[in-house]
């Protein structure tokens, strides 16, 4: 008898005939541009050393103390033009549960399925997860 780590798994996306358009080309750009400035602005918390060094080198504002980088508007485009249009979202063990993202092939629901910590709703600390949380999760995918 075959154990049920031995089928081979069948992930396709959902490939759907509707298309749904919530934001025209001037809310994207929109969204783009406030995004863009409370980059720059405000920035970003990164807690990891060699990542500020990185945003550092790229000629970026870094608050080695606070964490926070802020990139210029130029750095972040520039490095978006050379990001790939799509990429494959590897599976930890079996190539067969690989997932091509690439905004063409269809939509994949996933809630992660191992998050093994949650943030609290009400308190917003980080915890253990548990079982509600798996069934909130479950009803949001669904």
């Amino acid at each position: 008898m075959r154990k049920l780590e031995d089928k081979r798994a069948s992930i396709q996306p959902v490939k759907s005939k509707l298309k749904i358009e919530i934001l025209d080309d001037e809310d994207i750009k929109n969204v783009t541009d406030t995004a863009l400035k409370i980059l720059e602005e405000v920035g970003v918390h990164f807690p990891h050393e060699k990542a500020l060094q990185i945003y550092s080198d790229a000629g970026a504002k870094v608050y080695f103390k606070t964490r926070i980088v802020k990139p210029p508007t130029r750095l972040i485009i520039t490095n978006m033009k050379k990001s790939p249009i799509s990429y494959t979202l590897a599976a930890r063990e079996r190539p067969e549960l690989d997932l091509r993202i690439d905004g063409k092939s269809g939509t994949y629901f996933n809630n992660g399925g191992c998050a093994s910590i949650a943030v609290d709703f009400k308190s917003y600390q980080k915890r253990s997860s548990r079982k509600e949380d798996l069934i909130k999760m479950a009803t949001i995918v669904d």
